[in-house]
């Protein structure tokens, strides 16, 4: 099913997060040794950084896709309560977080390392029960402005009485989207949607379903609880939607490559609540929510959805990636001592010439990149009546190729930038090119990688198939 088209306006709908606030703390360094003391690496920290975890996740989503979105919860009169407060306003997100001396603000730091994470240390206290009859007064009193409501409900307290929330959201019909986590399902009777992982779902069946049960016992759990509908998520498997009246929709992931899954469970249900918001169908909610979770997870740390991000061509092929996605990739690959082959082009009308070269290409390292020239690249170098082929069209096609690993595009009349962010082991162009000539050539030479040059089919090119065609 394609469900691609025009986004809706996520500025119309007003929705209510509501559950568990956290803080999380990353602090970033190099590795070089191991400690004298105990058999641990050394941390040089280079870099600290904070953002917005939990319920407070979920509200940024929301807020970074353009959503008029208010958030509730509790936080604690500390340093990290004061930084919820501060981002809240920097990021649009109306505040009605109770502040309380009472409370310690949940924090999570985490110790990374070339993109690792090496430990987590969780600071949190059980939060008061007469602190959350204070947030079911407040919510209560808010409650009838909004068209949804998104329940982030990490266990952590904020939630423990979350069946007086669902029903005030009932008398004012009011749907309500839950990403569970306490084990008392009951609790969750009456909500609409329902948004648990699949070790979630077994806790709440306390059983492990094999593949022809999951849809008995995903019914029989919609049944219990009255729900409308049970989506489940289920990492590299995709996402899982089992509605009432018996109907199942299955969408696979779309991640690219999986770096940090840290929050993206806020992603999906914030962009599932956005488009749900909006009036979007079930199936069509699932596509985007699925293909946002693809995104954040070739993110490091807490990440959020962009509208950029969704409406980016990422949603036409799973190879063509930003900038910042694919060099994260590259990393990765050269610490694994894989050899990165890079070459660019318009590639305006595959032909037989195209398909030798790029398999030429491949056969020279493990992975190949393609830089593609944007359409206003094109229309720069070749004039106003190319490309015949979009930007989009031209993805699809070289996706397409099993021998093209990743796409990458680029503005610039030349490829040079790119080249350099990128640093490929080896950058190949046709042998018609002379070395001093090509972009990036000289970058990577001195940079130790090497410039190959590959023979390309004679009599074949775009110019004189386009040629040809204005000949019939």
């Amino acid at each position: 099913m394609n469900f691609e088209g025009e986004l809706p306006d996520f500025s119309l709908p007003k929705i209510l997060v509501a559950g568990d606030i956290m803080v999380d703390k990353y602090l970033i360094g190099s590795t070089e040794r191991i400690s004298p003391e105990a058999p641990v690496p050394v941390v040089n920290v280079e870099n600290e950084e904070r953002r917005l975890g939990g319920a407070a996740n979920v509200a940024s989503n929301l807020s970074s896709i353009g959503c008029d979105v208010t958030l509730i919860g509790l936080v604690g009169k500390d340093n990290q309560g004061e930084f919820v407060v501060s981002e809240l306003k920097s990021k649009q997100i109306k505040n009605e977080v109770i502040v309380d001396s009472d409370i310690q603000t949940i924090t999570k730091l985490r110790i990374l390392s070339k993109n690792m994470q090496l430990i987590r240390l969780d600071f949190e206290k059980k939060i008061p029960n007469n602190k959350q009859d204070y947030l079911i007064k407040k919510f209560k009193k808010i409650i009838q402005k909004f068209d949804l409501v998104i329940f982030s409900d990490y266990a952590k307290g904020s939630l423990f009485k979350i069946n007086e929330l669902i029903k005030t959201c009932n008398e004012f019909n009011i749907p309500t989207l839950i990403d569970p986590k306490q084990k008392n399902t009951e609790i969750y009777r009456g909500a609409t949607f329902l948004k648990p992982n699949f070790l979630e779902f077994q806790a709440m069946i306390q059983s492990v379903p094999n593949s022809e049960e999951i849809k008995v016992k995903a019914l029989d759990l919609i049944q219990k609880l009255n729900l409308k509908a049970l989506i489940i998520t289920n990492g590299s498997k995709g996402i899982s939607l089992f509605e009432k009246d018996g109907k199942v929709f299955e969408q696979k992931a779309f991640a690219n490559e999986v770096y940090d899954v840290t929050g993206a469970g806020d992603t999906v249900i914030a962009v599932l609540g956005a488009f749900l918001a909006c009036g979007t169908d079930l199936k069509k909610s699932i596509f985007f929510a699925n293909k946002a979770a693809g995104i954040v997870i070739g993110k490091l740390g807490t990440s959020f959805i962009t509208k950029e991000d969704l409406t980016d061509i990422n949603f036409r092929s799973k190879k063509f990636l930003k900038i910042d996605q694919l060099i994260k990739i590259v990393e990765n690959k050269k610490e694994k001592n894989l050899k990165i082959t890079m070459t660019n082009g318009c590639f305006d009308i595959i032909h037989a010439g195209h398909i030798n070269y790029l398999e030429k290409s491949k056969k020279l390292g493990d992975f190949l990149i393609v830089a593609l020239n944007s359409d206003a690249s094109i229309k720069k170098i070749k004039g106003d009546k190319r490309p015949i082929n979009n930007l989009e069209d031209r993805i699809a096609v070289l996706s397409a190729l099993r021998c093209v690993d990743y796409i990458v595009c680029f503005d610039e009349e030349t490829p040079s930038k790119i080249i350099e962010l990128i640093n490929p082991d080896i950058l190949v162009k046709g042998a018609d090119y002379s070395i001093k000539d090509i972009a990036g050539a000289e970058f990577i030479l001195k940079n130790g990688g090497k410039v190959e040059l590959i023979e390309i089919k004679r009599n074949i090119s775009t110019s004189k198939l386009i040629s040809k065609l204005k000949d019939l």
